[in-house]
């Protein structure tokens, strides 16, 4: 009997009963503790005496909840309660707003490439699900869900199990074979089975992969390969019959295509694609060439081989200059290989296979000795190749975190959309989270544990403060004392656990201060002033204890940082990289004291894909990498027995959208499960095309698309690194920065022609961001740290020597359309540490004898969104609008430069927006839309 709406059990309360199945009932509902939606599956009462169905149940959450990936529903809580009706057994999982693929199906034609990139989000969840070995044995359009932006999340394990491996006692195969059914029981939807599924004969991943490949091919062909009157005619065609091929149905099937569907529908698994990573492969290079109009292709005989092979704070929102996140590398179709080449030659021209092939060794030989050379060349990569990782799940947002020195708890901060709280648990996989703090609005600090793992160090602050204060709080709960004010940094404990070294950041100077483990006796260790800044990621102290590391920058050539080695008795330095970093995070010190672990950006390479985590020797300084991916690394811990690290793994998916003014009828433009386009920029021509930064090229470029997704073109090609683009008022120039390699590695101001043609650099790499033109476009405002700190310069449309308009400390300019305003972020040192985003008056800030120290702005105002970057002008000039968050949802709002409340002008209900611009009439908005994800991830299993 269903649940009556309205009631409610445990701290769920019961809003609507979203469906029915065959394992159990599903409501949304309200989970009033933590104050979110969640969808609530529920096994009936009836069947709580059925004892196989109680366990597939559980089985199910045991699964599910062990899986931990942003194509696969997030569990939240498993569990059990009695109630006047009967007992329950209950999974909440995250409640997922948008449509089954079964109904975008019948909805509307589904385009070739929307199901390529549907098919890949899918395949990438069986990869995350097989490496953890759970098979899902029911893949079908029902249990995948398409949310408004386009992401796909994979539902409903109720039929998966442990797979069966063989016990052979090695590292890689932990757990006995697990038989999830009596022989011969068959489990799963007909129309989706594999031959192998049908048969009743033992599965493995390529079950799953065949199942895909009937979804595949029935968005595409708009009906199933296999289609019969009944279950057993569809098993029958399964088992005997070959699909027509995918061409038969559509003109835009290549023949490529059809045989990446072939490949996956065939009967003999040992020819079907063999993981879900190569299938990925192969649709990823698929997507990114041209799909057009092709003859149907002959049916390949079944078994026949494969044919084809200031101190930047790191809580704001990630940029790729001030602290980066992951750019998947893609390969385009003008990059293709001398290998694909000459193998599509082959297939062209059959005669001349023989000497094809001959030519074809040649220059793979070539290409594989000048690859091993590249790789034997590389420094320090063979150290950490062994290195296991493990991601720890987490129902929440993790943004930092640290791991105890008995390698057996996780602290980590979390940020629910709103307001950040400290939580702790063990790195056991079903362990719960314990809530430590309360959430606030309150910024943390990254969080410290004593080394006896008694106590929790950690900084609160206000969000427009530098300074927050100290605390302790046992590990496991219990009260919370203050230690300290005026702490800008984590702290590092001594090896006794006796005192404590942090960083205070003032408005002209930094310093590094040692004080008793309860706040007192505060004495100053070392200072620097303006261009040189102490690091608030914080220090960390040696195992002896005599020395401290800490990272340190100097902002007057752009952000060049390194490390220095302090000896506590004296306060002595000295440098430990032998060449500065464009980008280093939090550090720690290996357990025998013979080295350094760091989160960094390595050097030379300001467009590199994020931070990595590193080892660097003491004292001889060589860096090593520990990990060596496209994923971004925030944070740096390690245990006692230094056999463990922690850190936050991080993970951006943005598409560009296009929408009306107030959100409505959105669509998406551009189409990549591992992309970034916008995340660094939006600018709308005149003619109705976007420029807009994106990775396709695998790195970031500058791109510009029609706005109905036509028309693709790639501005910038092999030139370093190229972001934050602007486009003149008349729509002849683009203004971005750029690290290209004229620029000295560092980060200047360059000009092309709307055509990407005619590259000029105007300012010389003293990290200079967020160019704008003015109304007449003669001159480009900009934010550089020339001055020693932030602030606004301006440089001639056509080169020249640059001039600063603002002394106070300045950056994120953007001129409003009528010419009248320059709005951007404002602090004034000598009249309030709080920074505001203002709005002054053009005109009189253009006007160099007129720079001051003190400009007092028209109005100010505290715009929720961070970093102000993700602020534009409205059309009418007569609002500043933008992107804030809430529950991990953005949307767009408007603030009136009259004063008043803010406005919300769109009404989106899922995913973040890390970018967008106004159209030249106010009509539309482009977005870079998507999802961001932060998993804590221990590293284990490496040597130094």
């Amino acid at each position: 009997m269903p649940i009556n709406i309205g009631s409610r059990f445990d701290r769920y309360e019961i809003l609507s009963l979203l469906g029915v199945g065959g394992m159990g009932e599903v409501y949304l509902a309200q989970d009033t503790r933590l104050n979110r939606k969640v969808a609530l599956k529920i096994l009936p009462a009836l069947y709580t005496n059925d004892t196989e169905r109680v366990r597939r149940f559980e089985k199910e959450a045991k699964a599910a909840s062990a899986l931990n990936h942003p194509n696969i529903i997030t569990i939240h809580e498993v569990g059990q309660i009695a109630t006047e009706t009967g007992s329950f057994h209950f999974i909440a999982t995250e409640y997922i707003e948008g449509q089954t693929l079964r109904r975008r199906i019948r909805k509307a034609p589904i385009s070739v490439q929307e199901a390529i990139e549907i098919t890949t989000q899918i395949a990438a969840a069986l990869e995350a699900a097989h490496s953890a070995g759970i098979l899902h044995r029911d893949i079908k359009p029902e249990n995948i869900m398409v949310r408004p932006d386009g992401y796909v999340k994979v539902l409903d394990f109720g039929l998966a199990k442990l797979t069966e491996r063989a016990n052979s006692g090695s590292d890689d195969q932990p757990w006995p074979a697990e038989h999830e059914t009596d022989p011969g029981l068959v489990l799963g939807t007909a129309t989706y089975m594999s031959p192998e599924q049908a048969r009743a004969q033992k599965l493995d991943a390529r079950s799953d992969l065949f199942s895909l490949g009937i979804v595949f091919y029935e968005m595409i062909a708009g009906r199933s390969p296999f289609q019969d009157q009944t279950a057993s005619d569809v098993m029958a065609a399964i088992l005997q019959r070959e699909p027509l091929p995918l061409s038969h149905y559509s003109s835009e099937v290549t023949f490529d295509l059809d045989e990446i569907l072939q490949r996956l529908l065939e009967k003999d698994r040992d020819v079907r694609f063999q993981s879900a990573r190569e299938l990925q492969t192969a649709l990823k290079n698929l997507r990114l060439r041209p799909i057009v109009a092709s003859e149907p292709q002959p049916l390949r005989k079944q078994g026949s081989p494969q044919t084809r092979n200031g101190n930047v704070d790191p809580e704001n929102l990630i940029t790729r200059f001030e602290d980066p996140v992951q750019a998947t590398s893609q390969i385009s179709a003008a990059n293709q290989t001398s290998s694909a080449v000459i193998l599509n030659e082959i297939k062209k021209h059959k005669s001349g296979v023989i000497f094809g092939l001959s030519i074809l060794i040649l220059v793979v030989a070539g290409i594989g000795f000048g690859i091993a050379k590249w790789l034997t060349s590389q420094p320090g990569e063979p150290a950490f190749k062994n290195a296991k990782f493990t991601k720890l799940v987490t129902s929440a947002r993790p943004v930092d975190a640290v791991v105890s020195p008995d390698g057996k708890y996780v602290a980590f901060i979390v940020d629910d959309g709103n307001n950040r709280s400290l939580w702790v648990r063990q790195v056991t996989p079903t362990s719960n989270a314990i809530q430590i703090t309360p959430a606030s609005d309150l910024r943390f600090r990254s969080p410290t544990f004593s080394h006896d793992g008694n106590h929790i160090y950690f900084v609160q602050r206000k969000s427009d403060s530098p300074l927050g204060d100290l605390y302790r709080v046992p590990t496991l709960s219990g009260p919370v004392r203050k230690l300290l004010s005026g702490v800008s940094s984590p702290v590092a404990l001594s090896p006794d656990d006796k005192q404590i070294a942090y960083v205070r950041e003032l408005a002209d100077s930094s310093a590094l201060l040692l004080a008793n483990a309860d706040g007192t006796n505060e004495r100053e260790l070392l200072t620097r002033k303006l261009p040189d800044s102490l690091s608030i990621e914080g220090p960390d102290w040696s195992p002896d204890s005599k020395t401290i590391a800490c990272p340190v920058a100097n902002f007057s050539g752009g952000i060049n940082q390194n490390v220095i080695t302090v000896q506590v008795a004296n306060g002595s330095e000295q440098k430990l990289l032998a060449e500065a970093w464009p980008n280093i995070g939090r550090v720690v010190w290996a357990d025998d004291g013979k080295g350094i672990f760091m989160s960094a950006r390595e050097p030379g390479n300001l467009g590199a894909a994020g931070r990595q985590v590193w080892f660097v020797g003491y004292p001889g300084g060589k860096p090593t990498r520990v990990t060596n991916d496209l994923n971004d690394y925030r944070g740096v811990s390690i245990s006692a027995d230094g056999t463990t690290i922690a850190a936050v793994q991080i993970n951006q998916i943005s598409n560009l959208w296009i929408a009306q003014a107030n959100g409505d009828n959105a669509r998406q433009v551009t189409f990549g499960s591992g992309s970034s386009d916008g995340v660094q920029g939006f600018a709308w021509m005149r003619d109705g095309s976007i420029v807009y930064s994106s990775n396709a090229s695998g790195k970031p470029d500058l791109w510009k698309v029609n706005a109905d997704g036509t028309g693709a073109q790639q501005l910038t090609t092999d030139a370093g690194y190229n972001t934050l683009p602007a486009v003149s008022p008349d729509g002849r120039y683009i203004t971005f920065v750029s690290d290209r390699s004229t620029s000295g590695g560092n980060v200047g101001v360059w000009r092309i022609d709307a055509n990407g043609g005619n590259p000029k650099q105007l300012t010389f790499g003293q990290l200079d961001l967020d160019p704008h033109f003015t109304p007449d476009r003669t001159s480009i405002v900009y934010s550089s740290i020339q001055s020693g700190k932030r602030t606004l310069w301006k440089v001639s449309t056509e080169g020249g020597a640059p001039e600063q308009i603002l002394r106070i400390l300045s950056e994120y300019p953007v001129v409003s359309p009528d010419g009248k305003w320059l709005a951007c972020s404002y602090r004034d040192e000598k009249v309030s540490s709080a920074a505001k985003f203002a709005v002054l008056p053009l005109a009189t800030i253009l006007s160099a004898p007129t720079i001051s120290d003190t400009v007092a702005p028209t109005i100010a105002f505290d715009i929720p969104t961070a970093p102000w970057r993700l602020v534009r002008w409205a059309a009418d000039s007569q609002s500043l609008t933008y992107a804030a968050s809430l529950s991990g949802t953005s949307n767009i709002w408007s603030q009136p430069i009259t004063g008043g409340a803010p406005k919300k002008l769109t009404s989106f209900s899922s995913s973040h927006i890390f970018g967008f611009d106004w159209s030249p009439d106010g009509k539309s908005l482009a977005l870079a839309r998507g999802l961001e994800t932060r998993e804590v991830v221990l590293i284990s299993n490496f040597k130094k």
